[in-house]
């Protein structure tokens, strides 16, 4: 695996990583930087790493006019546009995309544009205040959810968020379709799909409806003008973790390429989350469970391709055949280790996989580990260690990464919601402050705090994650530290 790149302080020399550079910076040399000015160490990195002139000074480039930007900290990148006038304008040119794409000024003779108009005059629509007192439409509970969470959460400019978004065609069973998506955040040029998980159940023709769907996610991920996200039960992890994506990608490039993520609720038809029409356009990811139960010590391999799925596929001992079996009833009292699939084959794998199930094809016991490696057979049970396919997945880590995502939100939103700042101290108590300095010893961006209930939780200073609060400090553990630190 090859080394990260590094980059040259420009006040020292020293050579850091990209995310350690600011980390330095703000450690360091604070009195070389002016935020009011909008001098940061983060604008100061982001030149750096896009070769900006001058570092720390340098400007963006309007999307609509061409003219200079200034910096934005909050997203950390020079801002999409240089004025409200050029984003007034961004906001119409989204309006008029339709007429670009049919050639009309109206869709009423379309049947979705139709539904979409009646789904606004029912009785859970509504207009949403937003708390600089402009209004947006909702349609809905979990649209509105959203408002509020992106408005006294994440703190976005009204302005920055339009609803709804961008008019999308696309073409299935050879018929023209309209889809008119529920947001777009400006800046990242980040598209919404608002939905609930399944959980909500209605009379819609639902091999239909998720055909479409994935036709409709095809067409704005395969088109690269968007970045896109299928947002799910209000789960607004999903929404951070994107977020923090395309942080990370726009500090690295101006225009990085688009991302997309689509967060599928397992519902019964899927295989262990695998769907077979889903694989052939959505790609989703491969994870391979080594199991042995504790008590009587028998051993399997289980696939799915969700880390959480609801559902995973195993080989039935007595019938030879794939079957698919609930994940919880799998794996309780078992010691067991994940592997994510790395390889560029993903797509035959859940075919392949599909079919053999739909088929009831006999299998023998190698199948799952066989077919998921570069390996003819399995000799030993720590094999899938070696493979050079196969990466190891840290389940506590990810555990650990969710708890801390809540534990953000929950400590944000109660600041932000009853406008009070959290009363937290230092830990002074010498032999609990010495166990903190060496815990701490690898990650200067941490520290560890105790609430006024006697709970303690590490917090990072730059990018304001905490982890959840344990009882004792000494339940702070490396997962957990490493959950809010940033990614080496």
């Amino acid at each position: 695996m090859s080394s990260a790149r590094k980059y040259k302080c420009m006040f020292c020399n020293k050579t850091f990583e990209r995310n350690k550079l600011a980390s330095h910076i703000d450690k360091y040399h604070d009195d070389m930087l002016c935020p009011e000015k909008g001098f940061t160490a983060n604008r100061i990195v982001f030149d750096t790493c896009n070769r900006k002139e001058p570092v720390g000074a340098s400007y963006g480039v309007c999307r609509i006019c061409k003219k200079p930007t200034e910096w934005d900290e909050k997203s950390v990148r020079y801002k999409a546009y240089c004025s409200e006038k050029c984003k007034e304008q961004a906001r119409k040119n989204y309006e008029k995309n339709m007429l670009k794409v049919y050639g009309k000024t109206t869709l009423l003779d379309d049947m979705e544009w139709q539904e979409t108009k009646m789904l606004a005059n029912r009785g859970i629509s509504g207009k949403y205040k937003w708390s600089d007192g402009t209004y947006k439409q909702y349609v809905g509970s979990y649209e509105k959810k959203f408002l509020e969470f992106c408005d006294n959460v994440l703190n976005i400019d009204s302005g920055d968020l339009l609803t709804p978004g961008p008019t999308i065609y696309y073409e299935f069973e050879g018929k023209e379709h309209t889809w008119i998506t529920d947001a777009i955040y400006l800046p990242y040029k980040l598209v919404f799909d608002i939905k609930d998980g399944g959980d909500n159940k209605n009379n819609r023709e639902m091999p239909e409806y998720r055909a479409k769907q994935i036709m409709k996610e095809k067409f704005i991920t395969d088109q690269g003008e968007y970045n896109y996200i299928r947002l799910t039960n209000n789960e607004f992890v999903q929404l951070l973790t994107m977020f923090a994506e395309l942080k990370e990608s726009y500090s690295n490039e101006d225009e990085p390429k688009t991302i997309s993520r689509i967060h599928e609720h397992t519902a019964p038809g899927a295989i262990g989350g695998i769907v077979g029409t889903m694989s052939d356009t959505m790609m989703p990811n491969v994870f391979v469970t080594k199991y042995t139960n504790k008590d009587t010590l028998e051993s399997g391999f289980a696939l799915s391709n969700d880390i959480t799925s609801e559902y995973m596929i195993v080989r039935d001992k007595e019938s030879g055949k794939l079957k698919k079996k609930k994940s919880k009833e799998l794996l309780y009292n078992t010691e067991c280790k994940t592997y994510k699939y790395i390889g560029d084959d993903i797509s035959n794998i859940l075919r392949t996989v599909y079919e053999d199930y739909k088929n009831e094809t006999y299998v023998d016991y190698q199948y799952i580990p066989c077919i998921v490696t570069e390996f003819d057979n399995i000799l030993s049970d720590d094999q899938l260690e070696f493979s050079e396919v196969l990466e190891y997945v840290d389940k506590e880590l990810i555990q650990e990464n969710f708890n801390s995502s809540l534990a953000t939100i929950q400590f944000q939103s109660d600041a932000i919601i009853n406008h009070y700042k959290p009363i937290v101290f230092n830990v002074l108590e010498p032999v609990k402050y010495e166990y903190k300095k060496n815990l701490l010893k690898e990650y200067e961006d941490l520290t560890i705090l105790q609430s006024m209930n006697g709970t303690y939780f590490a917090y990072n200073k730059l990018n304001c994650k905490r982890t959840k609060s344990v009882s004792s400090i000494y339940e702070i553990t490396e997962s957990m530290l490493k959950s809010i630190s940033a990614p080496n």
